[in-house]
This record gives structure tokens, C-alpha cells and sequence, in this order.
């Protein structure tokens, strides 16, 4: 029930965009990047108890929590490129959309270095024993 909640508000807040677009256009961006904030908040609010969950199936599964949080930051910079990435192409700005998203496959890259090692490791062990 909580989608319906952020759906009828994103519907109300892209109403409310559209009319304000129709008579002060220059506050179109300003009034689109709050009702991304709203959608944020609304979202937020259920976040801490997914990662609650998703942190004691980790445990149960005995997964390394140091993979695990490197995990959540990952999609975290996903989440992150993909919001600016959004607001550069709305803006008109592909070749900057196309830079954060670039930046964010690379930190992403970077990020998960030490866990491929782990893997590559693991593989070896796996062959040579």
C-alpha cells in the first residue's frame, strides 16, 4: 500500500509541475527538483527498514558484512548518478548526464575491486585444491 501513497503524490506533484511550467516556466526546475524531494522523503522513510531486513538475511546467510555494506554503498552511488543523470538529460544536458553517469559506473568499478579479488581468490583456491 506504501506505492500507492508515492504514487498519488508523484501524480499531484507532476500536476502541480505542469501548471507552474505553464505560468512561471523559470520555476519549472525548482519546482520539479522539491517534488523529487518529497518523493526522496517518502522513500526514505521505508529505506531503513529494507536495509534492516536485507542486513539479517546477510547474517543469516553468513555473508561477509564488509561485502555487504560495500554492496549498499554501491547501489547507493548508482542511485545517486541515476537522480543526477535524470536532471542533467531534463535540463538538456546529455554530454553532463553522460559524464555523472560515467563517474558513477567507475567509483561503482572501483568500489567492488576488492570484493572481485576476494572472488578471484576464492577461484584459485577452488582450482588449485
Amino acid at each position: 500500500m506504501y506505492i500507492l501513497k508515492i504514487a498519488s503524490t508523484a501524480i499531484v506533484l507532476t500536476i502541480l509541475c505542469l501548471v507552474v511550467k505553464q505560468y512561471k516556466p523559470e520555476y519549472a526546475v525548482v519546482m520539479q527538483l522539491g517534488s523529487f524531494g518529497v518523493i526522496a522523503f517518502l522513500i526514505m522513510s521505508s529505506l531503513g527498514e529494507l536495509l534492516g531486513m536485507a542486513k539479517d538475511v546477510a547474517e543469516m546467510s553468513q555473508i561477509n558484512m564488509e561485502f555487504f555494506i560495500l554492496l549498499v554503498k554501491a547501489l547507493g552511488v548508482a542511485v545517486v548518478a541515476q537522480i543526477a543523470t535524470e536532471i542533467c538529460n531534463d535540463s538538456k544536458n546529455s554530454t553532463l548526464a553522460f559524464g555523472v553517469e560515467l563517474a558513477g559506473r567507475i567509483i561503482i568499478l572501483s568500489m567492488c575491486i576488492p570484493m572481485i579479488k576476494a572472488v578471484a581468490e576464492i577461484a584459485v583456491e577452488m582450482i588449485k585444491g
